[in-house]
C-alpha cells in the first residue's frame, strides 16, 4: 500500500526511542530551561510534539511527565498550535487517531489538568475537551 508505514519495528523499540527523547529533552532544558516555553514556527510548543508521538501511545505520559518537571508556564500549558489545539487537545487527538484505552487518556489528561491546563479552552472549531472526548 502506497503511504502506508511499517511502525512494528519503532513499536518494538517504544522504550528504548522514549528513553532516549526523555534525555534529549532533559539535557536541552538543563542547557536552557526556557526552552520549556519557546513556539516554533506553527505555534506548537513542546508539548505539541510530545502529545503527537506515534509509536506507542502509552508511553507519552513518561514523556509529557519529563516536560511538566521543567516547570512550565501556565500560559505554555494553554497555548494554541496553528490548528488551535491546546495540549489537552493534543493529548485527545493522539489517544483517538494511534489508540489507547480510556484509562491511559484519562491518566494523561488528569496529569496534564494538575500542572494547570485549562479544560474549558475550546479549538479554532468552538470544541472543548468533553466534545472532542465524546466524537
Amino acid at each position: 500500500m502506497t503511504g502506508i508505514k511499517d511502525r512494528r519495528e519503532e513499536k518494538d523499540n517504544a522504550g528504548e526511542i522514549i528513553s532516549r527523547m526523555i534525555a534529549t529533552v532533559k539535557t536541552l532544558l538543563d542547557a536552557k530551561p526556557t526552552t520549556i516555553n519557546s513556539r516554533d514556527q506553527y505555534d506548537a510548543k513542546t508539548f505539541h510534539y510530545a502529545l503527537q508521538i506515534h509509536i506507542e501511545y502509552r508511553e507519552a505520559p513518561q514523556a509529557i511527565q519529563a516536560l511538566l518537571n521543567a516547570h512550565p508556564s501556565i500560559d505554555t500549558l494553554n497555548s494554541r498550535n496553528d490548528r488551535g489545539m491546546t495540549a489537552l487537545g493534543e493529548a485527545i487527538r493522539s489517544f483517538k487517531s494511534y489508540g489507547s484505552t480510556f484509562e491511559e487518556v484519562t491518566s494523561l489528561i488528569t496529569m496534564l489538568l494538575v500542572y494547570g491546563a485549562n479544560q474549558r479552552l475550546y479549538d479554532t472549531k468552538g470544541r472543548n475537551i468533553l466534545r472532542l472526548l465524546c466524537m
